[in-house]
Order: C-alpha cells, then structure tokens, then sequence
C-alpha cells in the first residue's frame, strides 16, 4: 500500500476520534466542574454524604453536599457522567471500603443509606400520598445552597448528566434536588441539608426494607 493512502487513512482515523469527542459532549477529562445536590423526603432535607467516595468513575463526592465532576477516562465524558454513575458508589468510600448501603434513587423508588425506602404512593405524615421526582434548578454561586432557584422537574432520574455553567466559574451551576413527597412539599429554595448524622424532624411512613444480608469479614 503507498505511504500516501497510509497517511491519509491515518488522517482519517485520528480526523473520526477528534469528531467523536466533539459529538460526546462535555464533560470531558480535562474539565472539572461541580452541582449541588441534595435529598428530601416529605418536605425535610436529609443528610447529604458524609465521606468521600470513590473518584474511579469521575464523578464523587467529598462529603461536602457536591457532586464533583472530573472524568479520568473517555468512558466517564459526556452524558455518562451522570447521576447515576455517582449513586452506584455512594456508599463506599475513597478506598472501596463499604461505609453503608448507599443511596438508591430511581423512577418510583428513593432509598436512603440507613435502609428506609420510599416508593410511588406511600403516605407522608400528613397522609398525603407522595412520589419519588427528580428536581434541577440553578444557582449562580455553588457555595451558597440558598441560592438555588428555578427547579423544574426532570424524567431522566439516573440518566441525567450535570450540566455546565450558570455560575460565576461559568462551570459550576446546577442544583439537583433527589425527592420524595406530594408534588410542592418541597422547602424553600436552597434550604440547606442537616450536618450528617442528624436525625429527620418527622418520621415519614416508609416501605418496609428488607434486612440486609450479613456482609462478610474482609
């Protein structure tokens, strides 16, 4: 084969990669931005994460109620650096040692680290049946919960990838808010979660969980 289709099939091939990345999307591995996040069951902020998870999959928490976006590989880019990703390691910490059963968020189903679950159609105290939503606002400043405004409510639960920009880094920006509860039991706007480990002040009616199997000695 002549040097010169070589180099043009070269060309082409490195051409086709260059496209792919455009096409992916951000984020992308040398971006790093950060949405904050927050769980509420029946109008009442929960604990957020108290320790640091796993940066493997590029998008993790330090314990500070931000979910922090930074892809270590291709396969962590664009719309894979969801919401989703970050869930499946939220309750192991930085080195893979299980702290707890982690958070489970999805259509019809929130289930926090300490084993309550909330399903579609379970009653808050009030006896007002609740449903599991997902919730994304903004705020121009990611260290200032209370500014978090504009929620609107989003249908793609795990798939939902943070988004960029909106605050004054022109990265950061989005709120997302992981809910369960009659549609408008909600707090208001950027009210900030309990220091972790604080207990809920009401008692929501939750599903029965299943006792979890014995984990074995390591």
């Amino acid at each position: 084969m002549p040097v010169v289709v070589i180099i043009v099939i070269i060309i082409g091939i490195i051409a086709a990669v260059l496209l792919l990345r455009q096409t992916t999307g951000r984020p992308r591995v040398t971006d790093h931005w950060h949405a904050r996040y927050q769980v509420v069951v029946c109008g009442e902020p929960q604990p957020s994460i108290s320790f640091e998870t796993s940066p493997e999959l590029g998008v993790h928490t330090h314990g500070d109620g931000l979910i922090h976006i930074h892809p270590n590989s291709t396969d962590d880019e664009g719309k894979n650096a969801n919401l989703g990703r970050f869930l499946a390691r939220s309750g192991a910490d930085a080195g893979g040692r299980k702290v707890n059963e982690g958070l489970t968020f999805e259509r019809g189903l929130l289930r926090l680290p300490d084993g309550r679950e909330f399903r579609d159609g379970n009653p808050c105290p009030d006896g007002q049946p609740g449903e599991v939503r997902l919730l994304v606002g903004r705020t121009p400043n990611i260290g200032s919960p209370e500014l978090c405004t504009d929620y609107k409510e989003n249908d793609k639960f795990g798939r939902y990838a943070p988004r960029e920009g909106g605050s004054e880094n022109k990265l950061d920006g989005d709120c997302i808010r992981m809910e369960f509860g009659p549609p408008g039991a909600t707090p208001a706007p950027g009210t900030p979660s309990p220091t972790p480990g604080a207990a809920a002040t009401s008692s929501p009616t939750a599903s029965p969980a299943p006792s979890p199997a014995p984990t074995p000695a390591r």
